[in-house]
């Protein structure tokens, strides 16, 4: 009878180290599916955004459409729309309105795929954003010329990139939602540590780079080197 007492405690410890074996085995493998969707959509948007580029000659504000009053109106996400393969979506917004016109609001729910987000949040709120500040990319003080229909607003030209492409960061997942329409990015203070405001998955921040390429930053990336993927004209080589 102690021997059967003792098959069935061994064979519940093996079962239920088994079952634990299971759980992390599949909360692995959906970590690993998560990261490579977001891989993949910061891929697909970074190629959507050369394609602009290529068009333009120069990247678009973060508020890239403006309403007839002067205020800002829509996101470079919707820019972005017609190299995405979203050319009607694009035409069907009013690009002199706000994101949050009675209009453009019934145009929120169809967010293509490619902004997706892996954090919770509710229908058309994504976490791909660009970082903005003083001599990066995105600038809000950096404005150039109008680029075309409903004044399209251009910023950095492609001459204004001094540094390499593939070590100036463009793209990231930031932690906190936004709607996809509306012009809202990640801004960091002066000092601020970059990475607390960004998506974590394992070991690892995604962010894109100028290039249209991914890449992996660590939690311990210190902030001389965020800062120095940011700024455009430093010169800075990194050392992967």
């Amino acid at each position: 009878r102690l021997g059967l007492v003792l098959r069935v405690v061994v064979g519940g410890a093996l079962a239920g180290y088994a079952i634990g074996c299971l759980v992390v085995l599949i909360n692995h493998v959906l970590m690993v599916a998560e990261r490579m969707q977001c891989q993949n959509n910061l891929r697909q948007v970074g190629e959507g955004m050369m394609g602009f580029v290529c068009e333009h000659g120069a990247f678009p504000m973060p508020t890239v459409y403006r309403t007839r009053e002067g205020k800002p109106g829509l996101s470079w996400r919707v820019a972005l729309l017609p190299f995405l393969g979203e050319a009607e979506l694009h035409a069907r917004f009013r690009l002199d309105e706000p994101w949050d016109s009675p209009h453009n609001l019934t145009l929120l729910p169809e967010m293509p795929p490619c902004f997706g987000t892996p954090t919770p949040n509710r229908d058309g709120e994504t976490t791909l954003q660009v970082i903005k500040g003083r001599g990066f990319l995105f600038d809000d003080a950096f404005v150039g010329p109008p680029g075309g229909r409903n004044g399209l607003l251009l910023g950095r030209a492609t001459d204004d990139l001094r540094d390499r492409p593939e070590q100036t960061l463009m793209l990231a997942i930031a932690k906190t939602p936004v709607p996809w329409t509306a012009p809202d990015d990640l801004e960091p203070g002066e000092g601020e540590p970059i990475g607390e405001s960004l998506w974590l998955k394992g070991r690892c921040h995604l962010i894109g780079m100028a290039d249209g390429s991914s890449r992996c930053a660590y939690p311990n990336t210190p902030l001389s080197t965020w800062q120095t993927w940011l700024t455009i004209a430093g010169c800075e080589v990194i050392e992967d």
